[in-house]
């Protein structure tokens, strides 16, 4: 489940829904997925299996969304958006680091292998 800004063609396997003026589009974006709110539409869900579970609108609409006033809906987006582009500058650091440290890595396999640096002594430094 989320939000588009796009129109377009959907299959018959999904519903469109339009929030309420009082419900701002990032807000309801974050708040359908919350680990809760998927338990939520399980639980209303129909199916045989829950791989292949159907949520349909007279369930949809038994669903209760908390709704607080405007500014903080904007409040609420603006700090996800935060944490998301935080952890996306983490991850962004992080696969630098991966790649710079396996750089190193093959650099000194290399040589190793190659002669350019003695590393017989150090196989008796850790044993010790």
């Amino acid at each position: 489940m989320g939000v588009s800004s796009n129109n377009g063609i959907v299959s018959p396997a999904y519903h469109v829904y339009s929030p309420r003026p009082s419900i701002q589009s990032d807000y309801i974006n974050n708040l359908v997925r919350i680990p809760n709110f998927a338990r939520e539409a399980s639980r209303w869900s129909k199916g045989v299996w829950s791989s292949r579970l159907r949520l349909y609108p007279q369930e949809m609409f038994q669903i209760l969304f908390p709704v607080p006033p405007a500014e903080e809906q904007l409040q609420i987006s603006k700090r996800i958006l935060g944490y998301e582009l935080k952890a996306d500058r983490l991850i962004r650091e992080s696969e630098r680091a991966i790649d710079l440290l396996q750089e190193r890595r093959t650099a000194l396999i290399s040589a190793a292998v190659t002669g350019k640096i003695d590393v017989r002594g150090l196989a008796a430094e850790d044993a010790a």
